[in-house]
């Protein structure tokens, strides 16, 4: 996440299965990573929440290939 920005980018993001995705929080504070509350087959079928804390990276492995 870049400084002084609310959103990650790309905000959607479709991915094949195991595949492992990292986030990387640039901010001073942290930021929590979640699925959007709609959930389908095809749009977050696996619900997670993370928490990138300042500086830091979080990582998700898909175990479906969405997010």
């Amino acid at each position: 996440m870049p400084r002084d920005q609310d959103l990650f980018t790309p905000f959607i993001l479709a991915i094949q299965p195991n595949t492992i995705v990292t986030w990387q929080n640039d901010d001073t504070i942290s930021h929590t990573i979640m699925t959007t509350w709609d959930q389908s087959n095809f749009l977050n079928p696996q619900a997670f929440s993370l928490t990138a804390a300042a500086g830091q990276t979080v990582s998700f492995t898909s175990r479906d290939g969405h997010l």
